[in-house]
């Protein structure tokens, strides 16, 4: 039988003595080094094929030529609860040989020397301890861990050698993997985390790009970074209307959405102990609270952080986020409409026009009714900002319309309503636009 070349081969022999010694012999070597080509098998060896991460099955063992010949009859018909049983029964588990082995090398060691086992520990696939055999390498003993993990730093591997006098550490880079005398029985191996390859669990991207999906990103990595590992935007995105966000602004807007639901029901619960006959002006601004506490209960926390997509894509490092974990960016269609909502008489979507300003888009929804506080108006825009329509200075006074406010294209017409008869302004302004800017977040992904 030829070995595959990414295999292990653990080959055991009794000296003289009847001591147990343990050869690891990587499968390119069978043919490859003479000394390992010369090497006589007595009647008596035990020969054990290991195959290293690229044949592991799922849960960690290794899956042996049964395992592999049913693959493909279980991926077509499916596993039964009986097929499941036997592949257990009969897969190959790295670990289970290794511990045994380990086992048999130190009944057989010489009470007064130290058992030729190797413990590494660090970035490999299988951390424990395995045989020292004569001829052992540092690479050798990698491999019988089952190969370096993803983002293992094969140039911090470290040694910590067993000496007369104690232990002694030593840098081992990738030029000494092959070189023999340098690990010595009862030492530990260490390989260490390459902190420029670890890897965030989860950022989502989807909508319409190349390729949507999850991806793993390395630690620092960018918006840019993101869609460009991700192939970047598709003809008909909306660069300005793309929704990123974030699950630490997600869990603070919950914590501000519950504050919120709680003083407006303590502000109701005072209302309604104050007396027990009120005026019809009460009577309606306990209704509009009653309103507003069950619309907040139903208030989805979207988490949404806005960016500059098209800035960022332009290469203006200055407007490109870092990713952390769980961060998703949803990129919907192009945009061909306004939304005019709030105390309007017919609250609906216009197709948009060039030259139209945000009077027009009002009159198209019939104007604003009686309720309506137009000093108090805004535009939330696709990208997520708000512009209000009106100009106050530091005083509170009212100057002049906002020219920054101009519409485009996915943008949404805000008219909260005139909130002077009611207590408690402050909170109803919060309210008002945590309600809006989380519809319009949804209605963003959700279009997808």
């Amino acid at each position: 039988m030829i070995p595959p070349l990414e295999s292990l081969i653990v080959i055991e022999s009794r000296d003289v003595q009847g001591r147990l010694k343990v050869d690891l012999i990587r499968g390119s070597e069978v043919f490859s080094d003479p000394i390992v080509a010369a090497r006589g098998m007595g009647n008596n060896d035990r020969v054990t094929l290991v195959p290293i991460q690229s044949q592991l099955s799922a849960n960690g063992s290794v899956k042996n030529n049964q395992d592999q010949d049913q693959d493909q009859d279980r991926l077509i018909n499916g596993e039964n609860a009986e097929s499941a049983a036997f592949r257990e029964k009969t897969q190959f588990n790295r670990r289970r040989f290794f511990d045994d082995l380990n086992q048999r090398v130190i009944a057989s060691a010489v009470l007064t020397e130290v058992a030729p086992i190797v413990d590494v520990g660090g970035m490999v696939n299988e951390t424990g301890q395995y045989p020292l055999s004569t001829r052992a390498t540092v690479g050798d003993l990698i491999l019988a861990a089952g190969g370096f993990r993803s983002d293992a730093d094969i140039d911090a591997v470290e040694l910590v050698r067993r000496t007369g006098n104690g232990f002694e550490i030593v840098s081992v880079n990738s030029d000494q993997f092959n070189q023999t005398g340098l690990v010595s029985a009862g030492s530990q191996l260490i390989v260490r985390q390459d902190q420029d390859k670890t890897l965030l669990p989860a950022v989502q991207i989807s909508g319409f790009v190349q390729y949507p999906g999850t991806y793993r990103m390395p630690r620092g990595s960018t918006i840019g970074q993101l869609i460009k590992r991700a192939g970047g935007m598709l003809q008909n995105a909306d660069l300005r209307a793309a929704v990123f966000t974030r699950e630490e602004i997600k869990r603070r807007e919950l914590t501000q959405l519950r504050r919120l639901e709680r003083q407006t029901a303590e502000r109701l619960a005072e209302s309604e102990i104050s007396g027990l006959e009120v005026d019809a002006d009460s009577a309606q601004a306990n209704i509009e609270l009653s309103k507003a506490l069950t619309e907040l209960s139903e208030t989805e926390a979207v988490g949404r952080l806005v960016i500059n997509l098209p800035s960022i894509l332009a290469g203006q490092t200055n407007q490109d986020v870092i990713l952390e974990d769980g961060d998703r960016l949803v990129v919907p269609s192009i945009r061909q409409s306004v939304t005019v909502l709030g105390e309007v008489l017919f609250p609906t979507s216009h197709v948009y026009q060039l030259n139209v300003d945000h009077s027009d888009y009002l009159n198209l929804s019939g104007g604003p009714t009686s309720r309506a506080d137009m000093s108090r108006a805004f535009v939330i825009h696709a990208d997520g900002s708000v512009t209000p329509l009106k100009k106050f200075t530091s005083g509170g006074v009212l100057m002049t319309t906002n020219r920054s406010a101009v519409i485009e294209p996915g943008d949404t017409l805000i008219v909260p309503r005139d909130l002077d008869d009611l207590p408690a302004l402050d909170l109803w302004t919060q309210i008002t636009q945590i309600i809006y800017q989380s519809a319009v977040a949804i209605a963003a992904v959700g279009s997808l």
